[in-house]
């Protein structure tokens, strides 16, 4: 699935991970997130967080581990750029946390 463009049709994104593999996919897609963001937020100073409201991970029927552990490996080499900590707050509520200096 090229991801030269965005989506957040939900449907379109089920449908082209059906034929792929989830993980490097999952990685790309977080990985051009996070890059959009650090351009929208660049000029911003100070210590600076940024809040991802994860739609996806609850159509693959994961558990909270399982969500965990794909957020875990997706975020192996991210650049976090400008941002100190990432939050990741899925469908349920919860919140996965990263710091900057930990990835």
């Amino acid at each position: 699935m090229p991801l030269d463009k965005c989506t957040r049709d939900i449907n379109k994104v089920v449908k082209n991970l059906a034929y792929a593999s989830i993980d490097s996919v999952f990685k790309e897609i977080l990985d051009k997130a996070i890059d959009t963001k650090k351009g929208k937020c660049k000029a911003i100073a100070g210590d600076v967080w940024l809040a991802l409201n994860d739609n996806y991970t609850s159509c693959f029927n994961l558990s909270n581990i399982g969500i965990i552990d794909l957020y875990n490996e997706a975020m192996l080499d991210i650049d976090f750029g400008i941002f100190k900590k990432i939050l990741i707050i899925n469908a349920d509520g919860n919140l996965i946390e990263f710091n900057a200096q930990a990835t």
